[in-house]
């Protein structure tokens, strides 16, 4: 069989700029950094260059010979690039950065880069730096600061472009303080965020309004407008958050039932706009611009650019998130290939769509929706067609409406079509979005399950009725901001719209109430993760049509790989029942202690973290499901015993108390000490370590984030005094004691 691997040059282009891309993050933010990196980078990029130079002037016969050579160096040009554009793109390279510059009486100018976000307490956005004033001196600048402002009448009336000054101190991001914890610091620094700070009412000025870029700032407007239009007929409040997102990408009033319900069924996607709604958009204005076709070229060429320019409108509108960002690359670049009258494969289609990004900002790959939208697209372009095409549902007869009049054809349809509908085009249409479903699903579990530890069992059911009711909720939405000024109109349309969302929304809790709707607490290491995309990989090939010699060899690959990924998993079913592992977790001025016995997990956890879901996903779950932990308990009084000044537990053959009580004066007089291995000062007990020392006998001290930072400092004062080890949660992040 010939291979089709030469007719993707643009796919190949755009696996050897990822890899350049990938190689600049990998040594730039996960490697120790250093220049040495770049100084490679722009040698292998020189290198190439020249001998590509070289190579088209060569004899005919010279360059058949070195083709293999020119094609390998030519990938090493792309990837070189791929790396140099990354390092350009980070603002912290620039000489011109802030950070540079930044003294503690510096002075900031700057401009608010996004619409901000209202919270209970505070508003945050991120702030572009214009100018820092030093020593009476202005110094320009770039770079941009995440700020959280208290919220009061004047911050929260804060709006994209306003400028003003503050003088405060920086702060830069932490790292990871608990295990499997994802890490803030990482995802700002890709977004050029390195610093952040907190401004009280006093500590800024405003100096000026609306001096963003002016497109932006429309469109801004243009967005509160719409969600004015939906909440004047969308009232509850779950509804309206759907109606946000779906319309407009705009997560804000999302509660976290409706994210947990979604997720759980399988239909998160539609809380993103993504290529479901810009597909229907971009069919829809194909439909509606319809008479332009056929009247000359100049027609054709206006029509596309309409097309591309509502599309990129919209684009705009939904806050240019990954997967939309994606689906309007893609559409343009189709529009495109109609008006030049030039069909394009979709792969080439979607990996030109993915280089256009990545130059633009090659930190998208770091996005998980970047990866998800692409992934989906790619397994519903391959193997969509594959898995439909093993039920071929064919109609035995044409219906018979097609060939009557057009103010006939209800009626024929209901006289002579209607079980024909039933029969053939229904059941069509559901076995159509199964196998897309099926399709999108097996390119995005593997990295689904990586990242949110979860499976939606029942995600075609879901989808039988999130796709079409999605499609309606669009398209009634986008009725209902056309004619939102008709007074009769706009009712029905506002009515329809909040019907259809309510439905939706019913249904989605109707399936998340289904027993075994969700699998969770899946842990899977990154090695599994592209394992599990290689045996996919493999499966596809043998698919084709290669030689029985070589699709055996790719079995045999495929079952060694599986037998090594179902050995590991058997290891981790024989050494989970046998950890034991005592955990005071970083939470920010909580308590959060958790004791891992095998699959077990009992907890003493602080009532703000149980009820705060959210803390506890980003801090302590996903720690718990990688230690494979399927059962989750408090920690009652009949499992450990009550101390006159905390409380005494036994992990294993460790000794471990928690003092979360003062000392009264009496207990320091006692003759037997209380020997154990790990003491707790937890919920900032109001004692000296040196009275704690005449009552247990400890080798280690743990403090943890639920004590005022300026007592631990005397604590730890104490402990260096008195020759004592201890572990500052707040400072070096969680205690993990294992204990064999």
């Amino acid at each position: 069989m010939k291979s089709a691997w030469p007719e993707f040059t643009i796919v190949r282009f755009c696996l050897a700029l990822m890899l350049g891309i990938g190689l600049e993050i990998l040594c730039d933010y996960t490697l120790e950094q250093s220049n040495y990196y770049l100084v490679y980078a722009l040698c292998i990029v020189a290198a190439s260059s020249l001998f590509s130079i070289g190579y088209y002037h060569m004899s005919i016969g010279t360059q058949f010979r070195l083709r293999y050579i020119n094609g390998l160096s030519i990938i090493f040009l792309i990837t070189g690039l791929g790396y140099l554009v990354t390092w350009a793109h980070a603002e912290k390279n620039d000489a011109r950065h802030f950070s540079k510059f930044v003294t503690d009486d510096a002075i900031y100018l700057v401009s608010v880069e996004q619409p901000p976000v209202l919270k209970d307490k505070t508003v945050t956005f991120p702030a572009q730096v214009h100018h820092l004033l030093l020593n009476g001196k202005e110094k320009h600048t770039i770079g941009k600061i995440l700020l959280n402002v208290v919220r009061d009448s004047i911050s929260q009336s804060l709006k994209y472009g306003d400028e003003f000054v503050f003088k405060t101190k920086l702060e830069t991001f932490e790292g990871p303080k608990n295990p499997g914890e994802f890490s803030y610091k990482l995802y700002q620094s890709f977004h050029n965020i390195y610093h952040r700070a907190f401004l009280k009412s006093g500590d800024w000025k405003l100096t000026g309004a609306n001096t963003g870029n002016i497109f932006f700032r429309i469109v801004y407007e243009w967005r509160d407008r719409f969600l004015h239009v939906a909440q004047n007929y969308v009232s509850d409040i779950n509804d309206f958050g759907v109606a946000s997102a779906i319309m407009l990408g705009y997560r804000d009033y999302v509660t976290g039932d409706i994210v947990r319900a979604y997720s759980s069924s399988g239909a998160l996607h539609v809380l993103s706009v993504s290529g479901l709604h810009l597909a229907t958009m971009f069919f829809m204005l194909n439909m509606m611009l319809n008479w332009m076709d056929g009247r000359g070229r100049k027609m054709a060429i206006s029509k596309a650019m309409l097309i591309l320019a509502l599309i990129w409108i919209y684009t705009c509108l939904t806050g240019l998130s990954p997967s939309v960002l994606r689906a309007a690359m893609m559409f343009s670049l189709i529009q495109v290939g109609k008006l030049t009258m030039r069909r394009m494969h979709m792969f080439n289609i979607l990996a030109g769509s993915a280089v256009i990004l990545m130059l633009f900002d090659p930190f998208i790959v770091t996005e998980v929706g970047f990866r998800l939208s692409y992934l989906a697209v790619l397994g519903i372009v391959y193997l969509h067609p594959k898995i439909s095409s093993k039920w071929v549902i064919v109609s035995d007869r044409a219906p018979a409406y097609k060939k009557a009049k057009w103010y006939k054809k209800p009626i024929v349809f209901l006289r002579n079509d209607v079980w024909w509908f039933i029969r053939y085009a229904l059941l069509d249409f559901f076995w159509q979005l199964t196998s897309v479903s099926i399709a999108a699903q097996i390119a995005t579990a593997p990295l689904g399950l990586y990242y949110f530890h979860q499976f939606p069992i029942l995600f075609f059911v879901s989808n039988w009725v999130v796709i079409p009711v999605g499609n309606l909720i669009l398209f009634s939405g986008t009725l209902l901001f056309m004619f939102s000024w008709v007074p009769y109109m706009s009712h029905f349309l506002g009515w329809s719209f909040n019907e259809l969302i309510h439905l939706l929304n019913q249904f989605i809790f109707l399936v998340d109430a289904f027993p075994y709707a969700l699998w969770d607490r899946i842990s899977i290491l990154m090695v599994e993760m592209i394992l599990i995309y290689i045996v996919i990989l493999i499966l596809c090939v043998i698919t084709e049509d290669y030689s029985r010699r070589w699709r055996g060899r790719l079995l045999l690959t495929a079952m060694l790989i599986s037998t090594m990924l179902i050995a590991y998993n058997t290891y981790e079913r024989i050494t989970f029942p046998l950890q034991q592992e005592f955990v005071v977790y970083h939470v920010p001025k909580q308590s959060a202690i958790a004791i891992i016995s095998g699959r077990q997990c009992q907890y003493l956890f602080d009532k703000e973290i149980l009820q705060n879901q959210s803390a506890m996903l980003f801090h302590v779950n996903h720690y718990i499901w990688e230690k494979g932990v399927q059962e989750e308990q408090e920690l009652k009084g009949e499992t450990y015993q009550r101390l006159p000044f905390g409380k005494f537990l036994q992990v294993g053959g460790q000794r471990i108390v928690v003092v979360d009580t003062a000392i009264s004066k009496g207990l320091t007089d006692i003759r037997n000490k209380l020997k154990v291995d790990v003491v707790v000062l937890s919920h900032n007990p109001r004692l000296y370590i040196a009275e704690l020392k005449k009552l247990v006998d400890f080798d280690k001290i743990v403090f943890d984030t639920s004590n005022k930072s300026w007592r631990t400092a005397y604590w730890k004062k104490d402990c260096l005094q008195l020759g004592i080890d201890y572990w500052d949660v707040a400072e070096r992040g969680a205690f993990v004691n294992s204990i064999l």
